[in-house]
């Protein structure tokens, strides 16, 4: 008899206990919700804040230096060419930049990003951020190419320039001309033109020299020079 009340209790009582408790459950209290009308606001504020979702880009920082574009694995970051007025009161930091009233902005192509965080890592003036936004499901494919403007933010004045890239562009003295191209297009302005030992017209040919406590790194000089005399190379 004994054996018998065991059986009938393991075999029986025990799962029909547990299937009507899980039928008052899912009765009472529903496991599932009606997304995207309902969300589980807990769960979304319990994200760390580390999480890398949707990308920000604080304007205000930003300089346009397209290092974030460079480092970029799968190449979804685009620098956009932007036309402001001259009340525009966030960075320009190129000469050619203030000449023009343009800036470089990036833009993201979300539909190819890995959400690696290296655009932030890498950032000279920490301007990027990714939010704890997920919801990035579109219809079509193109509307998950965010424009610069898409992606903008204002959050607070540029930090001091930091070269996370660690490298330096090193000057070729006997290849340059002197067209000062990289002085006009250096986001950070850290060089400067000095006469240099060769001559064109009985005039010495000015090279430049940079300061490269406010170099950061982004070879933006080494494209822009036609010759390829810059070179980037390790600090």
């Amino acid at each position: 008899m004994a054996k018998k009340k065991r059986r009938l209790k393991g075999w029986i009582i025990q799962p029909m206990r547990f299937t009507l408790r899980e039928m008052r459950q899912a009765l009472w209290k529903p496991s599932t919700i009606l997304y995207p009308l309902e969300k589980e606001r807990d769960k979304w504020e319990a994200l760390r804040e580390n999480f890398r979702g949707h990308h920000e880009i604080d304007w205000l920082k930003c300089i346009g230096c397209r290092l974030c574009s460079r480092v970029c694995p799968n190449q979804c970051i685009t620098m956009e060419d932007i036309e402001v007025d001259e009340n525009y009161k966030g960075p320009r930091r190129s000469h050619m930049s203030e000449k023009k009233n343009r800036i470089h902005r990036p833009g993201v192509d979300i539909g190819r990003c890995l959400f690696c965080g290296n655009c932030g890592e890498y950032c000279p003036t920490d301007a990027w951020t990714q939010t704890i936004l997920v919801e990035l499901t579109e219809f079509e494919r193109d509307a998950l190419i965010y424009s610069a403007e898409q992606v903008k933010t204002e959050g607070g004045p540029s930090k001091k320039l930091i070269n996370k890239i660690l490298e330096n562009p090193k000057l070729d003295v006997e290849t340059c001309i002197g067209c000062k191209r990289c002085f006009n297009e250096c986001p950070t302005q850290c060089i400067t033109m000095i006469p240099g030992p060769k001559m064109r017209k009985d005039k010495p040919i000015e090279i430049p020299e940079f300061d490269y406590s406010k170099c950061i790194g982004c070879s933006t000089c080494c494209d822009v020079c036609k010759p390829g005399s810059l070179t980037m190379e390790e600090i």
